[in-house]
């Protein structure tokens, strides 16, 4: 018992973290005799979409779809530069219109299965990395792409066009630098076929039923269909079509990202911060909106800075470049994080090694995205 405990701690040193800061705050709040309101704190539409992806998610590694891609892939490209590419593209374009949230928890576990099936193991961590970076930039294109963009979208009052002109150049530049991250991945020969047909796995029902729910939880991601509606349906559904797999959602991310959300809303209710934001933040916006997605991630940043911000476009530009950095700088990351480390149990050093590859290149990019926001000042 004592070393599955002690298995769990380590397993699980995010959540540990979020834990101890929500409950920390919560405990402040308390004794300053502040009202804690902490249904109202989280975002329950964030979570019912992940975990609505989560379980469709699962129902398409069930019915075997990955592994039919991956032999599609294969078949196609001809090295392991070629199908990384694919796969960190499908990242990036795909959280323009999904979210990057939803294209991690599509992609990153489709990556993995490949890689794993095609012996590359070693240049996993670097792919799946490379994955986060590209969902996360990706994303920040339009007001679909992630959370703060459709928040801030929506008090920005500008045209659709113009708000897609305000990143795009810093959407071109990650486009670029994606592209230059590839070469450090060799050109080795894949197998033409990984798995055989024979052992695949025709599940007819689910093979109808999984596109579908991915179609609704998509709708949702769009506002088309509440979440309210959304999650029961999905949750009944796999529940019916196989029971298992409710137990494959990673129900510790979620609540995770419970800890983060009661933390900013906790530290947002102090008198004292408030007045510290408020006077931090004039003419400051970008510098300011980029640290604080470091600390406390990029969209309760912006929840937390915006009625603040004398300057929403460089408020809009520093959460979305801030989501660069830190593990925590874009929820979105920790997605990528676990799924990886849950498959690599038997290697120690994967963590580790994840992590460093991790800082490193959210290093490099943020360097690059700061020095052409700084570029675009001074030609103003």
């Amino acid at each position: 018992m004592k070393e599955k405990i002690l298995e769990f701690l380590k397993k699980e040193v995010v959540f540990e973290i979020a834990f101890i800061l929500a409950l920390a705050s919560s405990i402040f709040l308390a004794t300053q005799k502040i009202q804690i309101d902490v249904l109202h704190a989280i975002d329950w539409r964030v979570l019912a979409i992940l975990l609505s992806l989560m379980l469709v998610v699962a129902g398409f590694q069930k019915i075997g779809f990955f592994t039919w891609c991956a032999n599609i892939f294969c078949r196609r490209l001809s090295n392991l530069r070629s199908l990384s590419l694919v796969l960190i593209l499908l990242c990036f374009f795909s959280s323009m219109l999904i979210t990057n949230d939803v294209a991690l928890i599509t992609f990153v576990p489709f990556a993995l299965m490949i890689i794993n099936s095609t012996g590359n193991l070693d240049r996993a961590a670097y792919i799946i990395v490379l994955q986060t970076i590209a969902a996360n930039l990706g994303s920040m294109l339009t007001p679909l792409g992630n959370p703060q963009n459709l928040f801030l979208f929506s008090k920005m009052n500008l045209p659709l066009g113009n708000f897609i002109l305000i990143l795009l150049p810093y959407t071109f530049l990650s486009l670029i630098l994606l592209f230059a991250s590839i070469f450090f991945i060799p050109k080795r020969n894949l197998p033409r076929n990984i798995i055989s047909s024979s052992n695949r796995n025709r599940d007819i029902k689910g093979a109808i039923l999984f596109p579908i729910l991915f179609v609704l939880c998509i709708l949702c991601v769009l506002n088309i269909v509440p979440y309210w509606i959304v999650l029961p349906v999905v949750f009944a559904a796999t529940a019916i079509h196989s029971a298992p797999l409710l137990l494959k959602a990673d129900y510790m991310l979620l609540l995770t990202f419970c800890g983060f959300f009661i933390f900013t809303h906790n530290i947002a209710q102090i008198p004292e911060i408030k007045t510290a934001l408020q006077n931090a933040v004039a003419g400051h916006d970008f510098w300011i909106s980029l640290v604080a997605s470091q600390v406390i991630s990029n969209v309760p940043a912006t929840l937390l800075l915006y009625p603040f911000s004398q300057n929403t476009k460089d408020l809009l530009l520093g959460v979305d470049i801030g989501g660069l950095g830190t593990l925590i700088a874009s929820l979105a990351s920790l997605i990528s994080f676990k799924i990886y480390t849950n498959s690599s149990k038997s290697d120690k050093s994967s963590l580790a090694k994840y992590l460093g590859l991790f800082t490193l290149m959210n290093v490099l990019f943020l360097i690059a995205e700061i020095a052409l926001f700084l570029l675009l000042k001074i030609k103003k």
